[in-house]
């Protein structure tokens, strides 16, 4: 991914409550994320959070 997709991608988040800073990526509302990965099928198969069991498979 390129710096701009990435930059764009966190712009989207961040109505769901996430939060960069620097290298620093904080979730506000874990509930709110897993219920947009849930709706967002094609993006939540790519994140690596899948894998590490934190969200819904």
């Amino acid at each position: 991914m390129k710096p701009e997709g990435l930059s764009r991608a966190f712009q989207r988040l961040h109505a769901l409550g996430l939060r960069t800073n620097q290298n620093t990526v904080s979730v506000s509302s874990v509930a709110r994320l897993v219920e947009f990965a849930g709706r967002e099928r094609p993006m939540a198969l790519k994140c690596p959070g899948l894998h590490m069991g934190c969200l819904p498979r």
